[in-house]
């Protein structure tokens, strides 16, 4: 995907089936002098300026409109953008009176793919790690639209991923024409369990399709 070799230092791990906020993801971003490098970042961005005793949900995503000039990203915005390694990610969708149904999305055959995603320093001293990170995202379209009107920022090939982590080349409308981009294959909607709503639910089945049954009023 990324048109080059690099050097790969995987932290010690287990697959993951259903990874949640604050929990640590790997992204690749490019160093300063040109390389890239493979970082366990927590998924819960801290900004530079921000206090870190300070309460509050995780900032899990960032909004493609306004990440140039939103404080709270504008700066990782400019300096220090990376992609974040998946094969699949759960959207849920509203079904009415039965709550939400979830959907793992994913690509054919299961291969991998990139979120685009923003780092910063990791400020939280109970984390382990040296970053925090955000997933960007875009409004979604096609049959993504169905399930949420949000979507991550995704990519499979090597030139817009290049750009995005050109940490000097890009501007505002170049990230929008990156956000217009569709990946080179569809992506395919999977229905899953509900069990995949509990963060200690951390396995394959995660993954296994289910039956979808609707209900219809007939008119006799």
């Amino acid at each position: 995907m990324f048109g080059e070799e690099f050097p790969l230092e995987l932290p010690p791990s287990v697959p993951r089936y259903n990874i949640a906020p604050t929990q640590n993801i790997l992204a690749v971003r490019r160093q300063s002098g040109g390389a890239l490098e493979l970082v366990e970042a927590h998924w819960g961005f801290v900004p530079a300026w921000a206090n870190q005793s300070a309460k509050g949900p995780p900032i899990i995503n960032a909004r493609s409109e306004t990440i140039s000039s939103k404080p709270t990203f504008r700066e990782a915005f400019k300096n220090s953008r990376c992609v974040i390694l998946t094969d699949g990610y759960y959207e849920w969708q509203s079904v009415g009176k039965s709550g939400k149904q979830p959907y793992w999305i994913h690509r054919d055959a299961e291969r991998p793919f990139l979120f685009g995603g923003l780092l910063t320093a990791n400020k939280q001293a109970t984390c382990q790690t040296d970053f925090s990170a955000a997933i960007v995202t875009k409004p979604s379209f096609g049959e993504l639209a169905t399930l949420h009107d949000r979507m991550p920022l995704i990519f499979d090939q090597p030139a817009p991923i290049h750009r995005w982590l050109d940490n000097a080349s890009i501007s505002t409308d170049g990230l929008s024409e990156l956000c217009a981009k569709d990946l080179t294959t569809p992506l395919q909607l999977r229905p899953v369990s509900k069990r995949v709503g509990k963060v200690t639910s951390d396995d394959p089945r995660c993954l296994d399709p289910i039956q979808i049954f609707r209900q219809r009023t007939l008119d006799i």
